[in-house]
């Protein structure tokens, strides 16, 4: 082994994300003894492989609770198969070896997260066989890392707050808004918050003083009754310019067109979910095609048949942005400053529509010093040097680069939890190695 290799592990962080339409990909570097939120890393490598039609389609039916114990038997190793094919392609498009990776860190799919009446996470199940990839790329893995944290009483989400908290909360020295009124003595702490809105939408409450406890939780459905609408209404948006085999509404143009059915919108955000404290954490179990169906025909009450498709997307655009900004509102540390930026990661940052109503939202709730900030470019990307670990996360790649990041603190024998976040009895080290086949 070089020198080189001995100060460092090379580590893949991979997954598919709640929708199930790609295979995330991170190739990065971490120094041996990476430690603090000033930490540095190579990002070699971030791209996005798309997942085969048929292939989504039965995961997504699995996560709805609609396959067979054989289904789901297959599936896990259909989907670590296409696992390795994704993490094999990404490193010949970016001429990284797949023999110098030290780890890969796969959560694969969620195929279901049990939480009972009391809102207590009772088991998990994520798929994605770590042997199929361990055996194709020749390289460890490391796996399944929600169970330690359930196990030990968590919910098992949200895991990104361990980003979060030790690379992107605000510092210390943040400076007062050029609105905020200092005559009164030293200035308030200042919050940031880490928004990501995937499937499901899920936040971290940061303050720039260390003695406020993190809070992260999942807070909105996120893209997932969108996406599960754009398909039950898939021939009427047709009529309205859509393509016949649309997944998702593109940069939100539908919703853009449709009009917010009020009383639609506020029956959904009495929903008892978005009213209970956290730690909490949901899923597609409750954010469901069902309940998308259901509100479809509750929309249909309150529009016209020519309407229906664009009043649906728009008043369900406006149910993501209103949870988010009523979770705020409700859950927000109320010793922890001032909020003076709002990061946005996942899928729904690509959405521009959704994006101009969530800013518009904050402000008005939270005053004008409130920044949105996008979580960075979505290109393939590579930096080739190193960098502060905070300024490489970005939209596109944060919950891949989360998995390198656990893989590699599993590897260091470090915690990857934070309890205060997911409710667990304490830190644990997250995840299972799998070894790979013998040289």
């Amino acid at each position: 082994m070089s020198e080189e290799a001995r100060r460092s592990c090379r580590v893949c962080g991979c997954l598919s994300g709640t929708s199930a339409d790609a295979i995330d990909v991170v190739l990065c570097e971490f120094p041996v003894g990476v430690s603090g939120r000033d930490s540095t890393a190579v990002l070699l490598a971030a791209d996005s492989v798309p997942m085969p039609p048929v292939l989504r389609a039965a995961l997504l039916a699995a996560g709805q609770g609609a396959a067979t114990t054989r289904d789901i038997c297959r599936l896990n190793f259909e989907l670590g198969d296409y696992i390795a094919d994704a993490i094999l392609q990404v490193c010949e498009k970016f001429n990284v070896p797949v023999s110098s990776l030290n780890l890969i860190g796969s959560h694969g799919q969620t195929i279901w997260h049990e939480v009972d009446a009391h809102g207590k996470v009772t088991s998990t199940l994520q798929i994605g066989e770590s042997s199929v990839i361990a055996e194709k790329t020749g390289v460890p893995v490391v796996s399944d890392f929600r169970v330690a944290d359930v196990a030990a009483g968590g919910l098992g989400a949200p895991l990104v707050s361990v980003l979060d908290a030790h690379f992107l909360r605000p510092p210390a020295s943040e400076p007062p808004s050029m609105t905020e009124d200092t005559t009164q003595g030293a200035s308030k702490p200042h919050l940031w918050a880490q928004q990501n809105i995937g499937g499901i939408s899920n936040v971290t409450f940061l303050s720039s003083d260390v003695s406020v406890p993190i809070i992260s939780f999942d807070n909105a459905p996120g893209n997932a009754l969108l996406d599960f609408a754009v398909e039950e209404l898939q021939q009427d948006l047709v009529h309205h310019g859509g393509e016949t085999e649309l997944h998702y509404d593109p940069d939100g143009m539908f919703a853009a067109q449709g009009t917010v059915l009020q009383p639609v919108l506020e029956a959904a955000l009495k929903l008892p979910y978005l009213h209970q404290a956290p730690p909490k954490a949901t899923g597609k179990e409750l954010f469901s095609r069902s309940m998308t169906k259901d509100l479809i025909e509750d929309c249909r009450k309150h529009t016209t048949p020519d309407r229906l498709a664009l009043d649906v997307l728009s008043t369900l655009t406006e149910f993501t942005v209103a949870s988010i900004v009523q979770s705020f509102r409700d859950f927000l540390p109320t010793d922890g400053g001032t909020l003076m930026r709002v990061t946005v990661n996942g899928g729904g940052s690509r959405n521009s529509e959704m994006m101009l109503r969530l800013e518009r939202c904050l402000q008005e709730q939270f005053g004008s010093q409130v920044q949105l900030e996008l979580g960075g470019s979505c290109a393939s990307t590579s930096t080739q040097s190193m960098t502060s670990i905070g300024a490489l996360i970005n939209a596109q790649n944060k919950e891949a680069f989360l998995f390198a990041y656990l893989a590699f603190l599993h590897h260091c024998g470090t915690p990857g939890n934070i309890p205060e976040a997911t409710g667990a009895a304490g830190p644990r080290i997250l995840g299972k190695f799998t070894h790979p086949p013998p040289q």
